[in-house]
């Protein structure tokens, strides 16, 4: 997001099409920060989710069942 105001406020024209022709920088620039969020969206969840596991690990109930 941070990127997209950046260039934003240096473009002149900050929209995708420019008569007519697409403007390849905005779309670049739209294409990195969804690549961003993706990963960063999937990075949180795998984060998220170790920590569930650690604490089901941790925890009595988890033990006394696998036993």
């Amino acid at each position: 997001m941070l990127i997209f105001v950046a260039v934003s406020e240096v473009a002149t024209l900050p929209l995708l099409l420019v008569d007519g022709k697409p403007n390849i920088l905005m779309l670049t620039v739209s294409a990195i920060v969804v690549f961003v969020q993706a990963v960063s969206v999937s990075y949180a969840a795998v984060v998220l989710a170790r920590v569930y596991s650690s604490g089901e690990q941790d925890s009595t109930e988890f033990s006394s069942a696998a036993a």
